[in-house]
């Protein structure tokens, strides 16, 4: 810090906002501020006279000592840039959070890259998954019903046009009126019964499609919820989920059951004028007609070549833009205050640009494929022109012909074109359903559950290995250490040393390489992740805070009454949340916005003693809030949890100094492990001289 601000930056002005005071020797001037106003100014050495700032920097220093990964000389700094780097990660509650667990706490390797490129199927679509697309969609009992109904109004169809014909002939011989009266409500019946089968085929192909996007959609989640941290979200982008759990869902959901429905509308079509065409003219009429048709099939299999591609490509390049938006918008107060507006609108228009790109391909060849096939259509029309010139001479029949010949090359352009939209629809079904096939978590849910378990709290680790990867190093390596009950263990390391690797394995986020974890006897590998999660508490650096009502937010899943709610309040002063008439309705924003970072972890706080665990993790729950509000967490936390085996990732020495035992890390191995005083008295210790350190760069 001091090489930051006296060295690179000391030409510039330097605003410094802290509430870090062993800092404050390196400014010109100071502000102190209290609710909100300016309490005391002056330089640093008049500031040292104020008997305010005193009694705020002698509860500083003692509560405060340098961050523990400021300490250089227990740790060689070039190993740590050999060694793939891992951060400290945190959560709050168990299933909800493991993700923001994890995310902080992986593992590059110069092989293995970090972000997995995003799979992209070629050549045709297989039949698998028009297999599992046709399951989805009620199998055949559901297609077997759209047959029927197609085969009903194909027979109205073609009942009624030759019935129209029949009564155009007979007019021009008989215009009783009756006959007349007679031909006009059996066409009105078929007419109305042709447009009642059509709204129930359209009815049950939308049925159909939606519940089959609503269970497509449902497999997602559950795989999506249920997959592993480390080796799936730790390297799938966010845009790439949102974009096949928004574009691709939505085209299940409002295009492929149109496709499907114009797909049956306009071959019930074909099949009718194919028909009347042969029952018009000859059956020697059905020849230009199958000739027109392989050629438009031909065409179409060419063109689906291209069409395929441009549809895997174009949905690939939105999840970039996914990405950058989503990023962009997480970090829109950092960005606008580095002046860094136009930087991001050129990244995001430029991944805009690669996506639309594709887009405008894909207009291009279907305008090139309309138009080949239109040109091809000329074929049928021909044809039936030059049979009703020179072999026809019944009027109406001619007329009967020409009409169904002219539509009949749109029935065949249009049902190839249908059949084109709907294979590119399938390609969201195809990348929808290589999402419910990740392998999840191992679960172990058919176990056994313990009952009453843990009552004491011991942890054991026996052997204990772990590795993020099958290509990484292990992460961990051959730990050996028991945590009795109750007891409060501090676990000290550089950051990469492996302290979140042991949270993570506690909660099987990472799974055993060799070794086991104990926890009162009972191998962790053997219960089920729903019954180990729920028996472990985590409270995290970064507050995790619900968009609700205080009550929402401390007791999420209603299992205690609104007075335990406002005990768990009371132990950790927050009353004044509470105050008002709302009560326990009170609304929090978003992230906790109109909260202050000491009243979030707080409620964090008050959430971890509602949940009445007996092993509670805390990694740096105080390390970005002031001296006062850190005090008033630190007894809290003594207090509501001095009947639980707690353990405290530290990244500042303070935060641990009143733990029973001392957990050394280093490089994934176990390097000290004893009670607090004992290796401070030990002058050969490990975490003695990080002490020794820590209290030199407070000095300096």
């Amino acid at each position: 810090m001091k090489e930051c601000l006296l060295g690179q930056l000391k030409q510039t002005t330097r605003i410094l906002i802290t509430h870090a005071l062993n800092y404050c020797k390196y400014t010109d001037y100071m502000y102190l501020f209290e609710k909100g106003e300016v309490t005391q100014q002056g330089d640093y050495r008049s500031m040292l006279k104020s008997q305010q700032f005193q009694e705020i920097k002698t509860k500083f220093n003692n509560n405060n000592i340098d961050d523990l990964e400021d300490s250089q000389q227990i740790f060689n700094p070039s190993d740590d840039l050999k060694k793939p780097p891992y951060q400290d990660c945190n959560t709050n509650l168990d299933s909800s959070t493991i993700t923001a667990l994890s995310t902080k706490s992986s593992q590059q390797d110069e092989v293995d890259d970090l972000m997995v490129l995003e799979e992209r199927q070629k050549g045709e679509i297989n039949y698998y998954v028009f297999l599992q697309y046709f399951a989805h969609n009620g199998g055949c009992q559901s297609y077997s019903l759209v047959i029927v109904i197609m085969i009903v109004w194909i027979s109205c169809y073609l009942g009624s046009s030759i019935w129209i014909s029949n009564w155009a002939d007979q007019s021009s011989k008989d215009e009783e009126f009756s006959r007349n009266t007679l031909y006009f409500s059996i066409y009105f019946a078929l007419g109305f019964m042709q447009a009642f089968f059509a709204f129930l085929r359209a009815i049950t192909i939308i049925y159909q499609s939606i519940k089959s996007a609503d269970i497509v959609h449902n497999k997602m989640m559950k795989t999506l919820i249920y997959a592993p941290q480390c080796s799936f979200f730790e390297r799938v982008p966010q845009g790439r989920i949102m974009n096949r759990l928004t574009k691709d869902i939505n085209t299940l959901d409002t295009e492929i059951y149109w496709n499907i429905s114009w797909l049956y509308t306009k071959a019930s079509q074909l099949i009718s004028n194919t028909f009347l065409n042969v029952y018009a003219s000859t059956f020697f009429i059905v020849f230009p007609i199958i000739g027109f048709f392989l050629i438009c099939f031909k065409l179409n299999r060419l063109y689906m070549k291209v069409s395929r591609e441009l549809q895997r490509l174009e949905l690939i390049s939105k999840s970039p833009v996914l990405s950058c938006f989503t990023e962009t918008l997480s970090g829109l107060t950092t960005i606008r205050a580095y002046q860094q507006t136009h930087t991001f609108l050129y990244n995001f228009s430029r991944k805009l640009d690669n996506n639309k790109k594709i887009y405008y391909k894909q207009v291009e060849s279907n305008a090139w494929f309309l138009q080949i096939m239109g040109l091809s259509s000329l074929i049928v029309n021909l044809s039936a022109i030059v049979y009703c010139i020179y072999y026809t001479q019944n009027p109406a029949f001619a007329g009967l012909l020409m009409t169904y010949a002219s539509n009949i090359d749109i029935n065949i352009l249009q049902t190839v074109e249908s059949l084109s939209l709907l294979e590119n629809g399938i390609i969201s079904f195809e990348r929808c359903l290589a999402y419910t096939n990740v392998k999840p978590e191992k679960r172990n849910e058919n176990n056994l559950r313990v009952q009453n378990w843990p009552i004491h709290g011991e942890i054991q680790f026996i052997n204990f290995s772990v590795q993020y990867r099958q290509n990484l190093p292990p992460a961990l390596t051959n730990l050996n250490f028991k945590i009795n009950p109750s007891e409060k263990v501090g676990v000290v390391g550089r950051t990469g040393a492996g302290k979140s690797s042991i949270t993570l394995s506690l909660l099987r986020v990472l799974e055993s390489l060799e070794g086991k974890i104990l926890i009162d006897n009972v191998d962790i590998s053997n219960l089920s992740l729903k019954q180990l999660r729920e028996s472990i508490t985590i409270i995290l650096q970064d507050a995790v805070i619900f968009n609700g009502t205080i009550k929402e937010n401390l007791d999420p899943l209603g299992l205690r009454s609104d007075q335990e709610i406002l005990d768990s309040i009371n132990q950790c002063c927050l009353n004044r949340l509470v105050s008002n008439r709302e009560g326990l309705m009170t609304r929090i924003s978003e992230g906790g916005d109109n909260l202050s970072a000491g009243e979030k972890q707080l409620i964090c706080i008050a959430r971890a003693i509602l949940k009445k665990t007996k092993i509670v993790i805390i990694d740096e729950g105080t390390a970005n809030i002031d001296v006062e509000t850190e005090h008033k967490i630190q007894q809290v936390i003594q207090q509501a949890f001095k009947n639980c085996t707690v353990l405290t990732i530290a990244h500042r020495i303070n935060t641990i100094l009143h733990c029973d035992k001392i957990l050394v890390i280093d490089k994934g191995q176990l390097k000290e492990f004893g009670l607090t005083q004992e290796l401070l008295k030990d002058k050969k210790s490990t975490f003695y001289q990080i002490y020794q350190d820590a209290l030199q760069n407070e000095a300096h």
